[in-house]
């Protein structure tokens, strides 16, 4: 195990540096602030380009000879929340060792990663073995969609010129790395659902008013079929068949039954007999990733609740 890794990742992680909510930012901005000065005492060259509503863009380049290839790293430095509550054995911002595994927020999304990278190059660096002009690029608003990158990579072209690629932020299964060709979009939406202007009590009205969680959740289960098909009209159109050869292969990387278990479920919704990899790589989704509604303290509160609200991504 690297030194630097094993120094780095628990200080790394320990950052909350949350982008999908706004509480977060100053967090983030340590985080970028930290990145910084770890490369500029190594003996990169940095800048944190600020954005208009994202969090800074962390820029780290450190040149070998310039007659040898240049080698640009993106990666992000920003995670998902993460709660003990959500199920975390441990604070989830602190590094947890079991089973040669490591367990924290951002292992593998992204912090993990990019810094498997960072302490290989210190260490090539410190052994003056590096091969390559290296450049990073990390960045702060993935999780949250940074509708700003593409006009900073413009904005800054020439410092970001390059030979090669190496996007850090990747899958491993099993003992195989993958190359990316594609992935597929994203989007989040909201839905209010009010049935009332106000909570009623259900001793008064329960009955004979409408919930508001009821009908969400009515409204809410009719997104997808038996098969776990999509409902929505055209939500399928333009999408290629999937061959039973390419449906082979899958399996042959990843069984249904690794994937299940690596989800710890005891089933997994594959339609039609497709497999896992199909499914999430060549098949769109759509997710309830939130329901809200009523009261849920405490005690109990006899209501028939007027509001609900669900995300969907």
């Amino acid at each position: 195990m690297s030194k630097y890794y094993e120094q780095l990742l628990p200080k790394f992680i320990a950052k909350k540096s949350i982008s999908t909510d706004p509480k977060f930012k100053k967090y983030c901005e340590e985080t970028a602030e930290w990145l910084v000065e770890l490369f500029s005492s190594h003996g990169f060259t940095t800048a944190l380009w600020p954005g208009v509503n994202t969090n800074p863009t962390v820029f780290a380049s450190y040149e070998v000879d310039p007659g040898l290839p240049t080698i640009l790293v993106y990666g992000h430095y920003d995670v998902q929340p993460a709660d003990k509550q959500d199920g975390w054995q441990e604070d989830p911002f602190s590094v947890r060792e079991s089973d040669t595994h490591y367990y924290a927020r951002g292992i593998i999304d992204n912090k993990g990663q990019v810094l498997i990278h960072i302490a290989n190059v210190l260490e090539h660096i410190e052994a003056n073995t590096l091969g390559y002009n290296v450049k990073f690029l990390i960045e702060g608003n993935e999780e949250s969609g940074n509708t700003e990158l593409p006009g900073l990579v413009a904005e800054h072209v020439s410092e970001l010129a390059c030979d090669a690629v190496l996007v850090s932020d990747g899958q491993i299964i099993g003992q195989t790395p993958l190359i990316e060709c594609s992935l597929r979009g994203g989007g989040n939406l909201r839905i209010t659902l009010c049935t009332a202007t106000n909570d009623l009590h259900s001793g008064i009205y329960g009955g004979a008013v409408p919930s508001a969680s009821e009908t969400l959740v009515s409204l809410l289960s009719r997104l997808h079929d038996e098969n776990n098909r999509v409902t929505i009209p055209d939500f399928y159109e333009g999408v290629a068949e999937i061959d039973k050869e390419t449906i082979n292969k899958h399996k042959a990387i990843l069984s249904d039954e690794m994937a299940s278990n690596n989800a710890s479920v005891k089933q997994l919704l594959t339609p039609n007999n497709t497999d896992f990899l199909s499914q999430t790589g060549l098949q769109p989704a759509l997710m309830i990733s939130g329901v809200a509604s009523g009261y849920v303290g405490t005690g109990f509160k006899n209501i028939v609740p007027a509001t609900a609200e669900a995300r969907i991504n």
